[in-house]
């Protein structure tokens, strides 16, 4: 199979390293307007360096996206235009209803996009989650997340702040892991944060629809590096996954990290991730993470926004997936 590869950043070149070395893949074609950075990554890996994004979609049978989110719809609609099977990172679009646009359009036109929510390919996250569905009844879920950087303001005001770019992947998490959807959010941003509370840390609280809650504490730069603690209390177990990747249960302690680079800790869920992709794109596997699945995450997310905007709780309307949700779904309390 011939990919190509959109975006030659720090998540493209992981991507890039996993497709090359994959047995299903003949050649990886890859696009970046950095033509120095594709030229040298193309040479160390192995790929095909590309001028641009039509000659990407030109040449290959599948395509990956790991570009800037401004870049996002564009590349997208190039792929669906040309009947490939897409993959993209999160978040999908800056804008909500870009997002419902392309979930509608895929959604009609059959063509495949699945959407890069790693935690869901990890191993010890995935154990977690058998654990949480054999549990019955509500639950309580605890997470601290961290990175061991500060991205830049150019980067921020593209990505759209912490929420849509950090703690997407968090909120979008709970969903997944609980099984249930989140009904009710608030966000509290630190004490003495900048006039842009986005860029510092939060704490969120979300009340789920079976009766659970969950707390989130993230940020980005942290004296402590990357950490990702996930802890489910359910009623017969408390669970907890942390940075070595593996399943704890208290009292036993959780192993201290040793992970300085995220992409270190979920290296095996990008692999995973990139495994579901190209069978989904061979038509020998589904799809693990459609648009219409990431719209309900992307609903979550504005109302999270909202909630540390307006600093109050904010109702979480979602909609049965293919039932052309509209920016009025979104209630407020």
């Amino acid at each position: 199979m011939r990919v190509g590869l959109a975006g030659a950043g720090r998540i493209g070149e992981v991507h890039l390293r996993t497709l090359t070395a994959h047995p299903d893949v003949s050649t990886v074609h890859l696009y970046d307007p950095d033509a120095a950075r594709v030229a040298a990554l193309a040479q160390e890996y192995g790929a095909c360096a590309v001028t641009g994004a039509d000659e990407l979609v030109a040449q290959v049978d599948a395509v990956v996206i790991a570009s800037p989110t401004a870049t996002h719809v564009a590349l997208l609609d190039r792929a669906m235009d040309a009947g490939l099977p897409a993959f993209c990172e999160k978040p999908v679009a800056a804008e909500l209803a870009q997002v419902q646009a392309l979930a509608e359009r895929a959604r009609r036109s059959g063509c495949p996009v699945q959407v890069g929510f790693h935690y869901r390919f990890d191993p010890a996250l995935r154990e977690l989650a058998e654990r949480v569905a054999a549990s019955p009844g509500p639950r309580l879920v605890r997470v601290h997340s961290t990175t061991e950087f500060a991205p830049s303001a150019e980067y921020l005001a593209g990505a759209g702040g912490l929420i849509a770019d950090k703690l997407v992947h968090e909120l979008d998490m709970v969903r997944w892991l609980t099984g249930s959807e989140v009904t009710r959010v608030a966000v509290l941003p630190a004490v003495g944060a900048p006039a842009d509370p986005e860029t510092m840390t939060a704490a969120v609280t979300l009340e789920l629809a079976d009766g659970g809650l969950a707390a989130v504490w993230g940020g980005y730069r942290s004296v402590a590096g990357f950490d990702l603690t996930v802890e489910v209390e359910t009623a017969e177990e408390v669970v907890v996954v942390g940075n070595r990747r593996t399943v704890a249960e208290k009292p036993e302690p959780v192993p201290a990290s040793t992970v300085v680079d995220f992409r270190d800790r979920f290296l095996d869920a990008y692999h995973a991730e990139v495994d579901a992709f190209l069978a989904l794109a061979r038509g020998a596997g589904p799809n693990p993470c459609d648009l219409q699945e990431a719209l309900r995450t992307e609903f979550l997310v504005e109302a999270a926004r909202a909630a540390l905007d307006e600093g109050r709780v904010v109702t979480v309307g979602v909609q049965p997936a293919g039932s052309g949700m509209s920016e009025g779904t979104r209630k407020r309390s």
